[in-house]
């Protein structure tokens, strides 16, 4: 029996793959980090941590698949069809865009975190092009598996006060040292959040939202599906975090409308829009919220937000560089209180803007006009709430790769796939 060996090779590749992808999602919570010069990340004499730059255990994996995938192209002499024409005006602005980072407070933070944009862009583009791999029951398991080894190490960090391993235990906190970690302002107990292995309660949060709403789409294992997301949820109840509580109750709604909804003429531009509106909106209501109620969570917030404004006004027509929001926010601010609390803007808009400016508006428009905007909405409308309420989904690597994940999966589309 003779069997066809580009065939056999073929599934070789995917195999490895959907091994890989596999890797990726497991190590999204993963803050386990190599840093990369940290003496260049001080700011007027503060370490600032966003600006070292690091390279993550997740990066591993993905680099692997990346080259993979070029290796495959090259091998199998792949054309990558591009309409030239409709490609000048991005590519036009994103060398303006690479250039711009050169001239900025601090290069290596600004070039290391654009590398890291163009790294999770090229994950996102095989993900979208070989997206029947993650209808793979290998990605749905791995899921499982990952929200259960999450929020049972979270239940443990939560009871015990205390970390299982530590850092190298895939970027486990350091819990014993609870000077400068989240802890519980809903019951004034004083305990400290749990983490899991991510870099915040509200990260761990987020991450166990968006893979509840993974498995709740699959429709899997009724029995399974009610004990992982029961758990998920308590987990995330006790991160206190408020936008990932947000997040996955407004998917549920979203999912469970779906069929509903989908029948409305230009519903994906009508969704968009109001998206478009929330993001505007909401700081407004945070701005009035921290006049109104002493608050320092909201406090904080109004003063960044109000900084991100200044910056990108100041800075209109290319903003202050990738990641250099933090290097720039004391001069923006009209208050002592930022200097202690040296973070970027909890809002990805406000942040994009004030690092970009208005060429990021344009380079960010010109891509997303080449997208079907009934395969992103929904991704969008989930993740409003961390998306308008935190940063981390454009400042970290579990952030950054959550976003890819959640927009590539089909899983989402609005589309009619009839």
């Amino acid at each position: 029996m003779k069997y066809n060996v580009s065939v056999l090779k073929q599934i070789s590749f995917n195999k490895i793959y959907i091994f890989l992808i596999c890797l990726v999602i497991f190590l999204i919570p993963a803050n386990l980090f190599f840093k990369v010069n940290p003496a260049s990340a001080y700011v007027n004499g503060l370490l600032v941590d966003y600006l070292i730059p690091k390279f993550y255990a997740s990066d591993v994996p993905i680099i692997f698949l990346l080259s993979l995938w070029l290796i495959e192209v090259i091998k199998s002499k792949q054309k990558v069809i591009l309409k030239t024409s409709s490609f000048i005006l991005p590519s036009i602005l994103a060398s303006l865009f690479i250039i711009r980072q050169i001239f900025t407070p601090y290069p290596l933070a600004a070039a290391w975190y654009l590398l890291k944009l163009i790294e999770v862009g090229l994950l996102a583009w095989f993900l979208v092009t070989h997206s029947k791999f993650l209808k793979k029951s290998s990605i749905y398991w791995t899921i499982i598996f990952t929200t259960l080894f999450q929020s049972s190490l979270a239940l443990w960090q939560f009871f015990t006060q205390k970390s299982l391993l530590g850092f190298s235990f895939l970027g486990e906190p350091n819990l014993a040292k609870s000077i400068g970690l989240a802890k519980d302002m809903w019951w004034y107990t004083g305990r400290v959040l749990p983490y899991a292995t991510t870099a915040h309660p509200n990260i761990l949060g987020g991450i166990l939202a968006v893979f509840s709403l993974f498995i709740i789409a699959q429709k899997r294992h009724k029995i399974l599906t009610a004990v992982v997301v029961s758990l998920a949820l308590a987990i995330i109840i006790m991160t206190q975090s408020i936008s990932a509580l947000t997040s996955l109750t407004l998917g549920v709604l979203l999912l469970t409308l779906k069929p509903y909804y989908q029948k409305i003429s230009n519903i994906s531009d009508k969704l968009l829009i109001g998206f478009g509106a929330t993001m505007i909106v909401l700081p407004l209501l945070i701005n009035l919220a921290a006049n109104l109620f002493e608050a320092d969570s909201l406090t904080r917030r109004s003063y960044l937000q109000s900084a991100s404004i200044r910056m990108f006004l100041d800075n209109l027509t290319t903003g202050v560089g990738l990641n250099q929001f933090t290097t720039r926010v004391e001069e923006f601010s009209d208050t002592q209180e930022v200097v202690r609390f040296i973070q970027p803007v909890h809002h990805i808009g406000l942040l994009w803007i004030a690092e970009t400016g208005i060429l990021g508006i344009l380079l960010s428009w010109t891509l997303i006009k080449k997208i079907n905007t009934k395969k992103i909405v929904l991704p969008f409308l989930i993740l409003l709430p961390i998306a308008t309420l935190d940063h981390y989904l454009l400042t970290q690597q579990s952030g950054l790769l959550l976003a890819v994940f959640m927009l590539s999966h089909p899983n989402y589309s609005l589309q009619d796939r009839r």
